[in-house]
């Protein structure tokens, strides 16, 4: 074995060039499966332990139990630890949030609230609050003060008349605050609870963790499905089971995301095999004649194969580490930069902002490791396989061939005995095809290699163009700015919010629309109604959708004309009041719905519920911007079923050529009149944009750094083969120069291989590329995958391509052909003697 290990070092020192541009594919192979796994396993795992951070580590709540079965769940058998939770009210202030509230000692801890002076209340009249509260009153008090405040206390499922109480704080609670939407909480003792709500009237919110989680329960999935039994136990409707979704999946196995793992490993195990493979394949092919000759000395077959399989091995160990050091080099700051530039792009709510940052001080503080023994040790495992099965046929090839044949061999294998075809005149094109066909297979593996990594660069590239920030945003965001009414319904703990409340006495009355028409630089205000309600027979218990209307007004026609795929129906039918024109989306939530079929509506109102029947008349697609409601209706249909005032929405459209000084006071000012009212909220079309451009930023750059590795790796292939099709036919091309080939013609004719290369490449590449990334393109569509609606062919991603592909194969075979020519034609001749 000695000899056999010393002949493959030999072969591996006198192939240095071929086995170094093995390597370099081996590096980058290696490289790409290490920074695929890395980056998205920490990634996951710095995000989870943000979560953990920030999120309580409970695994599920139970709402609006009584105070009966809360004791009863306090000492179930499959709970580990319950806290107990119960609201009381809210404070009265206008520009804020506040909700009086009742915790025990395990509640506090699983919702993570920590003092940051004094300590909790413990009886009578004493609070704990945080600090910034009692600015926002206008009060300055310490530990130990008292501090008279207003709230109102819930009744029958609404809000009590005002009353004010004194109270002793006790201590100043810790965390951050929601500076935008101005939330705040105010904690009481239990003596203030029991005397201010009755024991028959109290309900808690219950907060546990389950016993044997992690053994009997190991899955998000098993977790979930355990705490909705308990809940029905205890009668506890499906709405009211809260799952801590965030949590569990940080700290529980979740099988979606572990087959999802599962399938981004089996398609870079596959890239891997394809590259790999073909580079020893076609470097294995000029070695076979030397391989005949230790066969005629005597090698066995298994002597050959193991020549074969240890000089591959042994450029896999020299190569894989570099990948390895490459990779654990680029994670860490590849990862950072991917948080570090999500943070700067506009944040949704103050959640994600803190979640970022929790994120980012993480990674700088290295709390969270970015590497992982596991990945290693399945990126060395998964090189070695490939490498190995990129041997399989070399080896079986090597050793199967005889010595005659062996010395014979140019590339090809004869596996059966065919009538050679000449021609009666010699061509460099007929020379270039002659050497092509000699190994059809070398020729169409690397073409194959090279187009799969253009079809998947088109196939990026089509999504990358198509999804334009600007474009999408204008899906789901209509004109610059808008106000919209903020409610929600189902929130027992917060009626006001409900949409038949908010309507009675809407913040978006008639005066603050003409003061929004009023200020500068304001060209157009469009107003959205809307009214909810149940879907009688279809959806009763409102489990699946609602029966959400959304009411536009005349300039809208075309739109809602122009968006029905199915069935018809014109804007003065709709007015009428007899027929409706549903979403596309509710063909999937409800297949048995069809055109004609009657939809009947329990629609709430001030004036009580309200039974409508509509004829569905037409189906719509159409974007978010227009209306994220089930169904369409003209205003004034839905002005005639209430009364009260229905304004949702305020689209406002600023002055064409506007300055951004000018855009930016209007925005002010606009901003400044929402304020008015916490019920009211704003947003912008620069910050979808913003949004969107820092997540397909982060998209593009991932996604072209990938296919920039995996295309080195095609790169090696070609140069490879190109290399191994040159010297193979030293002395074949060194006769035919003695007959009369000149350097000129010999350097056309290797440009004319190239050019089949890259002819082939772009073909593949360009054609299947297209058709790819256009399929991926509806699909897209179809899915509402990033509001990507609009086909754009990724044309300069196409041009780049192709240019990329020509400039390439240009440079390698003026260096190949350079490097042939200080070969003598003398001893090119004698190669292989």
């Amino acid at each position: 074995m000695k000899t056999v290990t010393k002949t493959a070092l030999a072969n591996a020192r006198q192939n240095r060039t071929r086995n170094m541009i093995s390597g370099a594919a081996i590096i980058l192979t290696t490289l790409l499966i290490f920074m695929v796994l890395t980056v998205g396993y920490a990634s996951v795992k710095v995000r989870f332990a943000a979560v953990n951070a920030y999120y309580p580590p409970y695994h599920a709540m139970f709402r609006q139990v009584s105070e009966e079965d809360a004791g009863k769940l306090k000492s179930h058998n499959d709970m580990e630890e319950v806290g107990l939770r119960s609201d009381l009210g809210e404070g009265v202030d206008d520009d804020s949030t506040i909700l009086f509230l009742w915790m025990d000692a395990q509640a506090l801890e699983l919702n993570k609230v920590e003092l940051a002076e004094g300590a909790f209340p413990k009886a009578g009249n004493e609070i704990a609050l945080p600090e910034g509260l009692l600015a926002e009153y206008g009060i300055t008090a310490g530990i130990g003060d008292t501090v008279t405040l207003p709230f109102q206390l819930y009744e029958d499922g609404g809000l009590g008349y005002q009353k004010e109480d004194t109270f002793r704080i006790s201590g100043f609670l810790k965390g951050e605050i929601d500076e935008e939407n101005k939330a705040y909480s105010v904690l009481v003792s239990r003596d203030y609870l029991e005397q201010s709500v009755p024991a028959k009237e109290r309900e808690y919110r219950v907060m546990f963790r389950l016993q044997d989680v992690g053994e009997n329960v190991a899955t998000t999935d098993a977790i979930e499905e355990r705490a909705r039994e308990i809940g029905a136990d205890f009668g506890v409707s499906e709405d009211n089971v809260v799952i801590n979704t965030d949590y569990l999946m940080a700290n529980y196995t979740d099988p979606a995301a572990l087959f999802a793992v599962v399938c981004i490993i089996l398609v870079v195990m596959a890239a891997g095999v394809l590259t790999i493979y073909s580079i020893h394949y076609v470097s294995m092919i000029p070695k076979v004649q030397e391989y005949g000759k230790l066969k005629a000395m005597g090698a066995t077959r298994r002597q050959i194969r193991q020549i074969v399989f240890r000089e591959g091995l042994l450029v896999t160990a020299l190569s894989l580490p570099l990948g390895l050091l490459l990779g654990s080099i680029l994670a860490g700051p590849v990862i950072r930069w991917i948080y570090r530039i999500s943070g700067e792009g506009v944040q949704t709510n103050a959640a994600a902002m803190e979640m970022n940052r929790i994120c980012m001080e993480l990674l700088e503080q290295r709390q969270v490791p970015v590497l992982y023994g596991w990945v290693y040790i399945l990126t060395i495992l998964t090189v070695l396989v490939t490498v190995y099965l990129s041997l399989v046929k070399p080896m079986r090839m090597a050793a199967k061939i005889s010595p005659v044949e062996a010395m014979r061999y140019q590339g090809e294998i004869r596996e059966k005995k065919k009538e050679r075809k000449g021609f009666a005149e010699m061509s460099l094109v007929k020379l270039t095809r002659s050497n092509l066909s000699r190994n059809k297979k070398r020729s169409i593996l690397t073409i194959v290699t090279l187009g799969a990594v253009g079809i998947l660069f088109m196939a990026v590239a089509t999504v990358l163009s198509c999804a334009d920030p600007e474009e999408i945003a204008k899906q789901e965001f209509e004109g610059d700015y808008e106000i919209a009414v903020d409610s929600w319904e189902g929130d027992k703990m917060n009626p006001d919010r409900a949409w038949v409340n908010l309507m009675q006495n809407n913040p978006l009355n008639g005066d603050l629309l003409a003061q929004i028409r009023a200020v500068d630089g304001v060209e157009e205000v469009k107003v959205k109604t809307y009214l909810t309600g149940t879907l009688a027979d279809l959806d009763p218990e409102r489990e699946i959708a609602s029966a959400s209307i959304q009411g536009l007004d005349e300039s809208y026609r075309e739109i809602v004309e122009n968006c029905q795929i199915e069935g018809a129906v014109t804007w003065e039918e709709l007015e009428e009041g007899e027929k409706i024109l549903v979403s596309e989306d509710m063909l999937r939530w409800f297949p048995e719905l069809k055109l004609g079929d009657a939809v009947r509506m329990e629609l709430e109102t001030p004036e009580g519920t309200v039974e409508r029947t509509f004829e569905i008349a037409a189906v719509g697609e159409y974007p978010s911007a227009v209306s994220g409601s089930n169904f369409l209706l003209p205003d004034s249909v839905l002005a005639k079923i209430t009364g009260a005032d229905l304004s949702d929405i305020c689209v406002i459209r600023l002055e064409e050529g506007i300055g951004q000084t000018g855009r930016q006071e209007a925005y002010t000012n606009l901003e400044n009149l929402a304020k008015t009212s916490v019920y009211l909220t704003t947003d912008s079309f620069e910050k979808h944009v913003e949004t969107w451009e820092t997540a397909v930023t982060v998209m593009t750059v991932l996604g072209y750094a990938f296919l920039l590795i995996l295309g080195a790796v095609g790169v090696m292939n070609l140069i490879n083969t190109m290399v191994n099709s040159i010297y193979t036919r030293r002395r074949e091309l060194g006769i035919i120069q003695a007959i009369g080939m000149s350097e000129k013609q010999l350097v056309r004719m290797l440009q004319l291989e190239g050019l089949f290369y890259t002819a082939g490449t772009l073909l593949v590449a360009l054609g299947i590329g297209s058709l790819a990334g256009y399929g991926i393109f509806l699909y897209a569509k179809a899915e509402n995958m990033m509001n990507i609606t609009v086909y754009h062919y990724p044309g300069i991603q196409a041009a780049v391509l192709a240019v990329a592909v020509a400039a390439l194969q240009m440079i390698l075979t003026c260096a190949v052909s350079r490097n042939f020519r200080r070969m003598s034609l003398t001893d090119r001749i004698r190669y292989g003697e």
